[in-house]
């Protein structure tokens, strides 16, 4: 018997599941119990079920938010009836996050860097404990880090697509950056 087994005898182990959200749109806020719902868990099992936060007004309609298991989540209807109203039912998608290297804080995957490590705040090789060096960022060249999430030169999200700057932009960025930079450390 392998140490493992030893230790932990006859534990159950289960895996870890990811769970997939869904909102459930324009229900009567009167409605106390949503029996409708009872058939669902036959098919797919609910892990958790409540209002939003934005349903918590007075208007007499709100949104329920509940999570079922990523495996089952094709299962889960795209409509119901609940009291005699047909409702619909929303899959919230995953927000896709802008890639930033760890090795130079650049807008762009690790795998694709192949130059040394950079400081996040001054921009130069890294080194170690905290840096005392005034702030540069390796994007926009500005007076700040380059995880500074407001930086310029930071891809923007328009209509759920990562946007990023042109060269050209890029380019005047760079220039207002310097600009800036050279003010702030005189």
């Amino acid at each position: 018997m392998s140490a493992i087994e030893e230790r932990f005898d006859n534990a159950t182990v289960e895996r870890q599941e990811t769970w997939t959200k869904f909102v459930i749109s324009l229900i009567q806020k009167q409605i106390r119990c949503l029996d409708e719902l009872a058939f669902v868990p036959e098919f797919v099992p609910i892990r958790y079920m409540n209002w939003i936060r934005g349903s918590q007004n007075d208007e007499p309609t709100g949104f329920i938010r509940l999570y079922v298991p990523e495996l089952k989540a094709n299962r889960f209807p795209t409509r119901l009836r609940v009291y005699g109203e047909a409702v619909s039912i929303q899959k919230i998608r995953k927000r896709q996050q802008i890639v930033v290297c760890f090795k130079c804080h650049g807008f762009h995957a690790t795998r694709t860097y192949a130059q040394s490590t950079k400081c996040q705040n001054c921009g130069t090789d890294a080194h170690e404990g905290p840096c005392q060096k005034s702030p540069l960022c390796l994007n926009c060249r500005g007076p700040h880090s380059s995880t500074d999430t407001s930086c310029p030169a930071r891809p923007k999200r328009v209509n759920r697509v990562h946007v990023r700057p042109t060269g050209t932009q890029l380019k005047q960025i760079r220039i207002a950056g310097k600009r800036e930079f050279s003010k702030v450390t005189g």
